[in-house]
């Protein structure tokens, strides 16, 4: 089978991660199939590091064709390499395309939750002009999902929250797990609390609004007032502008001594964080399959995470849940987890259970490529009946 790999839209996060790591698995194992690559320049980086790439048919495209008017040429592109190389499928790794392929086949990778299992509390957590341009943009996915025949999601929650949006059949979402990096499973460290008198909270994220993440020094607070000892190590870059905001919640609650951004972090440095911490604490109002669910359960650091579907989906009974955006309820699950050592244990261990249930990076490459082959058997038996 001819596979026309498109990962012009991964440009970043966990994204630019999935299309690197399929890729240079399809390029040292292609299973008898015939690859070529269209991607950006965040996933070039990354594969550069990964391994020789001198014999693979690569096309670096930038800008990307997410920007409307200076991505015109990159769309452009993609349509001549499609005209050029005539695949039997197209694979966006990071949809939508933000282009209408004319001939081919195409499956697609959608994990936008804004899409998929929005919530009310996630949208109104943005500035009114922001919720906007959500809003714009799942009307703009919508446009060009309407010519994608087959989807692959991550989660459960993702797969009924397509089906129900689009109105297509089940029979045409595949679910393929997300994984964690193989760099958080190579355990050369005894897993046990940190050495530390003050237990450490990591708290590692992107500061989009929806991940809540101006609740901290609210929670802080009370742990402050409870005479609770606790710092939370935070990865806000300086440059982001929830960051000032966060700061300045910090600085009016009086709880500098509680919170510690180490801001932006390579892999390596994420983790020797769970190493030095305590548990992992994510407030999120949502997402779809957030690799610190799984990096925690790895690095056996419980979790505390929003009791909402799309976090049960991975973690189960391997988290401490608490009500979304109730300070209150997240101290309480904090204490809970940090003072209560069989608790603690009972979550790393049911965290190590569950994470047996997830595909590992080549893992999920096997099943891609399995529901890729069966992607296009579908098809061509539906060209036959007609």
């Amino acid at each position: 089978m001819k596979i026309f790999v498109n990962g012009t839209t991964a440009v970043a996060g966990g994204g630019v991660q999935r299309t690197a790591s399929f890729i240079a698995n399809s390029i040292t194992e292609p299973f008898n199939h015939d690859f070529v690559y269209a991607i950006s320049p965040m996933v070039m980086d990354q594969i550069k590091s990964l391994l020789d790439i001198s014999t693979a048919k690569i096309f670096e495209l930038t800008p990307s064709p997410v920007y409307l008017f200076a991505g015109r040429n990159s769309r452009k592109q993609l349509l001549e390499i499609e005209r050029n190389y005539k695949p039997d499928l197209i694979f966006t790794t990071t949809s939508p395309s933000y282009t209408i392929f004319r001939d081919s086949l195409e499956a697609a990778v959608v994990s936008d939750p804004f899409f998929t299992h929005p919530n009310k509390m996630a949208l109104s957590s943005y500035p009114r002009l922001d919720a906007l341009k959500i809003k714009i943009k799942m009307l703009v996915c919508q446009y060009y999902f309407r010519k994608i025949k087959y989807f692959f999601v991550q989660t459960p929650t993702s797969a009924a929250g397509l089906a129900k949006r689009l109105h297509i059949s089940p029979e045409n979402i595949f679910l393929v797990s997300n994984c964690h990096n193989k760099i958080f499973s190579q355990n050369q460290f005894q897993p046990q609390r940190s050495a530390s008198e003050t237990p450490l909270i990591f708290v590692l994220t992107h500061p989009y609004y929806h991940k809540n993440l101006d609740i901290i020094p609210a929670v802080a607070a009370l742990l402050k007032k409870r005479k609770i000892k606790l710092r939370f190590i935070m990865t806000l870059p300086e440059d982001h502008k929830i960051t000032p905001q966060i700061y300045e919640k910090i600085q009016k609650l009086g709880v500098t001594e509680y919170i510690e951004n180490v801001k932006g972090l390579t892999l390596a440095e994420c983790r020797q964080w769970y190493e030095k911490c305590d548990a992992v604490f994510l407030p999120t109002l949502l997402e779809t399959f957030s690799a610190t669910y799984v990096e925690a359960m790895a690095m056996q650091r419980p979790l505390i995470t929003t009791n909402f579907d799309f976090a049960k989906d991975i973690c189960a009974d391997a988290a401490e849940y608490f009500e979304p955006k109730n300070a209150e309820a997240a101290t309480d699950a904090i204490i809970n987890v940090i003072n209560n050592q069989a608790r603690y244990q009972q979550l790393v261990e049911n965290g190590l259970r569950r994470l047996k249930q997830f595909p590992d990076p080549h893992q999920q490459y096997l099943l891609q490529i399995k529901a890729l082959e069966e992607c296009f058997k579908k098809f061509q038996s539906l060209t036959n009946r007609r």
